[in-house]
């Protein structure tokens, strides 16, 4: 299990600091770096280009909100914490656990692409005709994105935590703020976060390695972008690649 160091300072001021900006990170990226938040509507379509350089602005953000700005705070704030899990790696057996979960986490994808409400918002680069360069983009995206992501929630939101309501209390707290900021897009989505947020959480906890959540995360993602592509009957792959 990831080691909690004590933290410099009061944890309880620390704790609502990470929750604070958690959640206005992550309004303010629904708001301003999502379809809905910038007034698109649905399955709306652009030109390539124009679509390439959306997703990119918009992932490069989401490593800039959720990972690079929560990484500053948290090194300068909370000096005592280990961060041995920020470059560590799963040990032996333990690759094999991140591997099944995330062929679990593919699975899913492939299922949920099924849903024609799925397919209107991914792949999240809503262009008609595919060259093979554009799944290189939509895969490093979303890798990128979810590196941030899970930076924030499964490090920044966690490791703070955990010193002012201990490992169980924590986990809760990260379980259900992370259900809570996936309910506006549907209750299932949002009652799929919590499964979803126990398993990144342990898996962060046990293997002490930020990539095994990021690995898990980006097995769901990646897949319904792709399986998404294949199953939308407006989208196809160019002729010549």
């Amino acid at each position: 299990m990831a080691e909690a160091a004590e933290m410099t300072g009061y944890p309880w001021i620390l704790a609502l600091f990470a929750v604070v900006y958690t959640l206005l990170a992550s309004l303010f990226y629904e708001k301003w770096f999502t379809a809905g938040g910038t007034g698109e509507k649905p399955g709306e379509f652009r030109p390539p280009v124009r679509a390439i350089r959306l997703f990119l602005l918009r992932k490069s953000m989401g490593l800039l909100l959720f990972g690079a700005v929560p990484f500053v705070l948290m090194f300068h704030f909370a000096t005592a914490v280990s961060y041995n899990w920020l470059w560590g790696l799963p040990h032996s057996m333990q690759w094999l656990l991140v591997a099944a979960f995330t062929l679990a986490t593919v699975t899913t994808g492939f299922y949920g692409s099924r849903q024609e409400k799925v397919r209107d918002l991914y792949p999240e680069m809503r262009i008609r005709t595919w060259k093979a360069p554009y799944f290189s983009v939509s895969v490093s995206g979303w890798f990128i994105y979810l590196a941030g992501y899970e930076f924030m929630f499964r490090g920044f939101l966690l490791f703070l935590s955990i010193p002012a309501l201990g490992v169980p209390l924590a986990v809760t707290l990260n379980v259900m703020m992370y259900s809570l900021l996936h309910w506006k897009k549907s209750i299932k989505e949002a009652l799929g976060a919590i499964p979803l947020g126990v398993v990144l959480c342990l898996f962060m906890l046990y293997t002490d390695s930020l990539l095994a959540p990021i690995l898990v995360h980006f097995g769901l993602s990646a897949s319904t972008e792709i399986f998404s592509f294949i199953r939308n009957p407006q989208m196809k792959l160019a002729r010549n690649g």
